[in-house]
Order: structure tokens, then C-alpha cells, then sequence
């Protein structure tokens, strides 16, 4: 799993664009978990395009769920765009898009 700090990302004004590429589950759960802990401190917006996720299973949903809890905890906006159709899937299965507050293609 990749983590690439998008176009239109600004420090000073708090606002994070990231994509996620690749796969979101238990064997990448630590490296993503590791990638994004410093970024979560550095900003207070965040906009993920989730759009290059090719592969989901319940620990990739477990990880979004934290992360939307961690950015609700901290008074964090977060936005969750673009998913693949394997996010979608799952997230339709679990009845979370709203959750995620994942804007739909």
C-alpha cells in the first residue's frame, strides 16, 4: 500500500490530499498504520481518494472506521472520495459509506 501526498495539500492552511494505491488489508495493516500516524499530526483536513485501493477485507475497513474515529476524536474534517469498486463493494456490504463519510463516484 501506497500513501502519496496529493496536489493541493498545504501545512500551513491544515489540508491534507492523499491517495491510497494498492491493497488495504491484514498483511499491509501495520505499514499503513506506520505511514499514516505522522501525517494525522500535521493536519487538521483531510481529503482521501481511495480510488487506486484494489483490494479490501475487513482489517482495510477496521483501518478506515479508526481513522474516521481518530479525525472525528481530534476535531478533524476527513473525506473519503473516489472509491474503487472493491470500496465500494464492502462498503455497501457493511452499510458504512455513510460512516466513512465516503462520497460516492
Amino acid at each position: 500500500m501506497k500513501i502519496k501526498k496529493l496536489k493541493g495539500s498545504n501545512k500551513p492552511k491544515g489540508i491534507c490530499k492523499l491517495a491510497l494505491e494498492g491493497d488495504m488489508t491484514i498483511y499491509t495493516a501495520e505499514s499503513i498504520h506506520a505511514d499514516f500516524k505522522p501525517i494525522l499530526q500535521d493536519y487538521s483536513r483531510f481529503e482521501i481518494s481511495l480510488a487506486g485501493v484494489e483490494d479490501i477485507d475487513t482489517t482495510g475497513v477496521q483501518m478506515l472506521l479508526a481513522l474516521s474515529n481518530h479525525a472525528e476524536a481530534e476535531g478533524h474534517t476527513l473525506k473519503m472520495d473516489k472509491p474503487s469498486e472493491s470500496v465500494q463493494e464492502i462498503a455497501n456490504l457493511f452499510n458504512i459509506s455513510k460512516r466513512l463519510n465516503l462520497a460516492s463516484v
